[in-house]
């Protein structure tokens, strides 16, 4: 058996999370939402925000949401299309903190790159083009 990728990332959040995750994930970080009015209707249990062609960020509502703890999350990594310092702007805009920022290995080698905690506490690495 051999592995072609990542499909999707699930994770939770609060019952109450749904408008800060699209704010996040669709307007800060420019994501996707789907199958939100199917989610919306409860036709669905969850929603989804689209990363690339074959990958998404499948989202979830978590009745006793607990944040994640560096002790059993570390963080998933989203490769973007913009260069670093464009980046850094629009989180600086958004009012996001970067964790920290340098060149972080990952299955495409190394490449620009910063850490921040999304609005439920899931580090997120993103990683810039080059």
């Amino acid at each position: 058996m051999k592995g072609s990728g990542i499909d999707h990332v699930n994770i939770r959040i609060p019952e109450d999370g749904v408008d800060d995750a699209l704010n996040f994930y669709g307007e800060v970080l420019g994501l996707e939402p789907m199958k939100l009015e199917e989610f919306r209707n409860n036709e669905r249990t969850s929603f989804f925000f689209r990363i690339s062609e074959d990958a998404v960020i499948n989202i979830r509502l978590e009745e006793n949401f607990e944040e994640p703890s560096d002790k059993n999350f570390d963080h998933f990594c989203i490769n973007l299309d913009e260069k670093i310092d464009k980046v850094k702007e629009i989180l600086e805009e958004n009012g996001v903190e970067i964790l920290r920022e340098g060149t972080p290995l990952g299955a495409e080698g190394r490449g620009p790159g910063v850490y921040i905690r999304d609005p439920f506490g899931y580090k997120i690495e993103l990683k810039a083009g080059k």
